[in-house]
């Protein structure tokens, strides 16, 4: 049986036979379907392949692309030729790509068009140089959640949903309050059972597996009477793990999330921003592979809840923890954008799936640059417009 052709594109662009595909993507009758298969190849790959297209080609991809991945990806070619691509879109596309761009990023865009403002390029995320596709740590396949109602019927909180957490990422799960987000969190940890599919821990299904997660709750959830290090050591102990050990680990993890020194600190001695570093150090002491996150942040004010994302990126970016992924569920769009590497939104009455898209813009990233707004004001439309 042949391989489908996204397998070919991905073998293809790997390889680095850049004419190979440009050919598979001009035998594709439909620019919409030579786009799809453009965006399921990694960044720096379509970027590569982008430079690559005649200006023709490449306008007719750029017409069938989210305006914001057009606008990202055009500013991987000269300003010359970007004008070019611009110039060559069908006037009625290039109405419409410009008309969706936010007011500044338009404006950017009008600037560098007429050579008033230097072009800039967008430097795209760091990649593993032609890593296969990983396998997801976690894969649920058609979960529905249903709840009982008091006339006998059922009200479904979520659509059958099919969703994979891989490796080395941070996901961001946003969608509006009432969404069902939470719900979906505890159904992928196993806290709470789905009504219909299932989910796959490394291939084998959750229940039957033992699944080294851990999760921060926005509410801290610390025990009042518990110091500060007996908090942090509390999962460690229900693990089974050994006095010395679970010390060590214990002051260890207080120590990176800036909490050295307030080990025998009992809850009501900390604010917020110190109960949520309690809460981050207690999840990772158990170094699980994923670390949920629902809607951690939410509570604090806004300075605080600022450094505890920067800690939590130094964290991350500069491997100081051994998870393997990040799941984020928030209904802050900005903090979706500046922390994710994926981002999944979701609609509501019953949840489903509406955008599922990755973010590769380089970390750290400027949540005042052209290339941000852009995936802010894409995800506000998707979830204050229900028709996109």
């Amino acid at each position: 049986m042949p391989a489908p052709p996204s397998e070919k594109l991905r073998a293809l662009t790997s390889q680095e036979r850049w004419e190979q595909a440009i050919d598979l993507l001009r035998r594709l009758d439909d620019p919409a379907d030579a786009a799809r298969l453009l965006m399921d190849i990694p960044f720096e790959e379509q970027q590569a392949l982008f430079r690559r297209f005649s200006v023709n080609f490449a306008a007719q991809l750029a017409a069938a692309l989210p305006y914001y991945h057009t606008y990202v990806l055009l500013h991987s070619r000269p300003a010359a030729e970007m004008n070019a691509i611009v110039e060559q879109m069908n006037p009625a596309e290039r109405l419409q790509f410009f008309d969706e761009l936010p007011e500044e990023t338009w404006q950017r865009l009008m600037d560098e068009l007429s050579g008033q403002q230097p072009a800039e390029g967008v430097t795209a995320a760091p990649a593993v140089e032609h890593a296969p596709p990983a396998e997801a740590i976690i894969h649920a396949l058609r979960v529905e959640k249903s709840f009982a109602r008091p006339d006998g019927g059922e009200v479904q909180v979520i659509a059958p949903t099919d969703l994979a957490i891989e490796p080395g990422v941070i996901i961001a799960l946003l969608g509006p309050s009432g969404s069902g987000k939470s719900t979906l969190l505890r159904i992928l940890t196993g806290l709470t059972p789905p009504s219909g599919g299932q989910v796959l821990w490394h291939g084998a299904p959750l229940g039957e597996s033992n699944p080294n997660v851990a999760i921060v709750f926005q509410s801290f959830a610390l025990f009042p009477w518990l110091t500060v290090l007996d908090n942090v050591e509390v999962p460690l102990l229900a693990r089974g793990v050994t006095q010395d050990q679970r010390r060590g680990r214990a002051l260890k993890t207080l120590a990176s999330v800036g909490l050295e020194g307030f080990e025998t600190a009992f809850p009501k001695d900390l604010s917020g921003g110190m109960k949520q570093r309690v809460g981050f150090a207690r999840a990772l002491a158990v170094e699980p592979e994923i670390l949920f996150m629902d809607e951690p942040f939410s509570a604090l004010d806004v300075l605080t809840a600022e450094n505890l994302r920067s800690e939590l990126m130094e964290l991350w970016l500069g491997h100081k923890i051994p998870t393997r992924s990040i799941f984020i569920v928030t209904h802050n769009i900005e903090e979706a954008v500046l922390l994710a590497d994926r981002i999944i939104v979701i609609g509501r009455n019953p949840a489903r799936i509406r955008a599922d898209f990755h973010i590769p813009l380089k970390q750290y990233r400027d949540r005042h640059s052209a290339e941000f707004l852009l995936y802010v004001d894409y995800i506000y439309k998707l979830m204050t417009q229900p028709e996109l």
